[in-house]
């Protein structure tokens, strides 16, 4: 993925941008496979949640992160992203906080991914 999600603060933006980036990426990627992957109902649902306006469950979060085909570590950053986003709890941000740290540092090791990770 050449979008940086940790440069991310909201899952909104996040959202259009990595659809649009899959979009221009692969022709197969519409709105239609998008919706039909990621569970949202509707198109008019999916503008209520870029809008803010509806809540993403906390169930569908992980199936979205995958229609997105987002890394393990990149669908937990996704996961605290709007948990903080819709809770405000703190530990939602230091656990994102965490993960950035974690995924840059294992970049940095020849692009290993650290699996132990139980302390996030």
């Amino acid at each position: 993925m050449s979008l940086n999600i940790f440069s991310f603060q909201c899952e909104r933006e996040f959202i259009k941008a990595r659809y649009t980036e899959l979009r221009n990426a692969k022709p197969s990627f519409d709105l239609k496979h998008f919706l039909a992957e990621s569970g949202v109902k509707s198109t008019a649902n999916l503008k209520e949640i870029l809008e803010g306006k509806s809540k993403l469950e906390r169930g569908s979060i992980f199936q979205i992160a995958k229609s997105l085909e987002l890394l393990p570590i990149e669908a937990n950053y996704f996961y605290a992203m709007i948990r903080y986003s819709q809770t405000g709890d703190q530990k939602y941000s230091q656990r994102m906080e965490a993960l950035e740290k974690v995924f840059h540092h294992s970049q940095s090791d020849d692009g290993e991914f650290l699996l132990y990770m139980e302390s996030i």
